[in-house]
């Protein structure tokens, strides 16, 4: 369960390491939303495009390149500004994402899970806490 969370939070930053003022910027947004969306999850463009605004030209242009490979070329200031594009992310739909790993398994219960997740507010707190409410909710 955690590493399938872990690999969806894995798109999630190689996407953002996709993001970037002006056209390498906004070509980053633009992969960085991509492949968030090609998972499953909703994201809200317009933050993406406000966040990865502030990447460098050297560090949106790296993660353009790199695309969804990603780069560990780039910065520690743009790491954290790909971070910050991550709560851009809409937190049920992510909820929703790792349930749908399950759903040829049924030793997830899937209402419970989300039940248990219903207070987290960020991605962040769904990956703190997935692990507990899915040992909680487990058959």
């Amino acid at each position: 369960m955690h590493r399938r969370a872990i690999g969806a939070l894995a798109v999630i930053a190689v996407a953002a390491s996709a993001c970037g003022g002006d056209s390498q910027q906004s070509e980053a947004a633009d992969l960085f939303v991509e492949l968030v969306e090609a998972e499953g999850i909703e994201v809200d463009r317009s933050c993406v495009e406000d966040v990865t605004g502030a990447l460098s030209d050297d560090d949106a242009a790296l993660i353009v390149e790199a695309g969804a490979q990603g780069s560990e070329e780039i910065s520690p200031e743009a790491q954290a500004i790909l971070e910050q594009a991550a709560r851009c992310v809409d937190v049920g739909s992510y909820v929703d994402s790792i349930v749908g790993q399950f759903e040829s398994d049924d030793t997830l219960d899937a209402d419970c899970f989300r039940a248990e997740l219903a207070d987290a507010a960020t991605i962040d707190d769904v990956n703190a806490q997935a692990v507990d409410a899915a040992i909680a909710c487990s058959s």
